[in-house]
């Protein structure tokens, strides 16, 4: 009768996550990053502000953090696609051709 391992070895669910960062997460990130560190930028002086305004920095961040998500989101929706790269027809690429060796 075969029993089979005790421990699953590679492909397993860190394979199946690591593809799902890689493919969907890291590239919406490089997308996204510039927009991303200028709305966290405006949020830190918007709460530097309210401390130096004399307002505790726990209710600060509290306001200022759910409106700095709703401003993200919004402005990653409105965002148009990235554009395709068109691939050059099959006529034009750089093809090798085939020796026939009947010929």
């Amino acid at each position: 009768m075969f029993v089979g391992r005790r421990f699953q070895r590679g492909h397993g669910l860190g394979s199946i996550l690591g593809g799902f960062v890689r493919r969907l997460v890291l590239p919406f990130i490089r997308n996204n990053a510039k927009g991303i560190v200028q709305n966290v930028a405006k949020t830190g002086v918007e709460v530097a502000n309210d401390v130096i305004d004399g307002r505790s920095f726990t209710d600060s961040v509290k306001d200022r953090v759910p409106a700095t998500i709703k401003r993200g989101v919004q402005n990653i929706m409105f965002q148009s696609a990235p554009a395709k790269r068109s691939r050059a027809p099959v006529a034009k690429r750089h093809r090798r051709r085939r020796r026939d060796i009947f010929a």
